[in-house]
């Protein structure tokens, strides 16, 4: 399967994404921010990368073997 990255994990349609994914069989890494998490991850084999958006060496780090 593929590996994918998402952003707005924590979020509604963001975590029902997630849970899809990885129901489907694919290696998904969820980009947040620090300190954020959302119980509707709870479970879920995740890579779980810490950052912010806005900065771009997080996004070049979250983005690495994507």
């Amino acid at each position: 399967m593929s590996r994918i990255l998402i952003t707005g994990a924590t979020g509604q349609i963001g975590s029902s994404l997630c849970r899809r994914l990885v129901g489907e069989g694919h290696e998904v890494t969820v980009f947040v921010l620090p300190k954020t998490w959302h119980p509707f991850l709870d479970g879920l084999k995740l890579n779980v990368v810490y950052g912010n958006i806005c900065n771009y060496e997080d996004v070049l780090g979250a983005m690495r073997g994507q």
